[in-house]
């Protein structure tokens, strides 16, 4: 039996079926286009259907188990993702939906912060390497403030000017609200700008 022939074999409601899943016995609802994909899969590696297994997303083997495994840390869009399954769990909520992996960069920061970080804050790549994901190095900031770094560094990149300034701009940027808004005791009521 090929697997077009095992897949035929199911009673098909419009375009979904049920299978049972053949470690936890649950009954799970599957798209004609993914059992396919996944038969197709098992008949082009082993050329016959009498051994496949189906496995749902909970009995499926993940982390260390699964034959990919490759340490738990990879290369995600230019950043270091680490597997869920080295994540300490508190942190866990963190990983994308549905996914597996949690950006190294935003646990770090998590960690430092003893909380898990909320969608809306940013964490920035102070040396604006995205593979340096020393605590030091990370910075935990609004969306509005991290877009005006990266604009900031674009245009001193374009411009070719020492990124020296952008420090600068970045501490003042970056500053703590609660630092702007403490009364000075050295201020004596008028500022000089030159």
């Amino acid at each position: 039996m090929n697997y077009l022939e095992y897949v035929n074999s199911f009673i098909w409601v419009g375009k979904k079926t049920n299978i049972i899943c053949s470690s936890c016995q649950l009954v799970k609802s599957i798209k004609r286009q993914t059992l396919l994909k996944l038969t197709r899969n098992h008949f082009n590696r082993h050329k016959e259907m009498s051994s496949y297994i189906y496995r749902c997303n909970n009995c499926k083997p993940s982390g260390s188990c699964c034959a990919k495994w490759k340490g738990g840390r990879v290369l995600r869009n230019g950043y270091i993702a680490i597997h869920r399954s080295l994540v300490p769990l508190e942190y866990q909520s963190m990983c994308s939906e549905g996914g597996c992996y949690v950006a190294e960069h935003r646990l770090v920061v998590a960690i430092r912060e003893g909380r898990c970080l909320l969608a809306i804050e940013h964490v920035h790549h102070i040396d604006f390497n995205p593979l340096n994901n020393a605590s030091d190095n990370l910075l935990l900031i609004d969306a509005s403030s991290h877009a005006v770094i990266t604009k900031m560094s674009k245009i001193i990149n374009e411009q070719g000017l020492k990124i020296k300034g952008l420090e600068g701009a970045l501490r003042m940027i970056t500053t703590p609200i609660s630092l702007i808004t403490q009364p000075n005791s050295n201020f004596k009521g008028h500022v000089n700008f030159s």
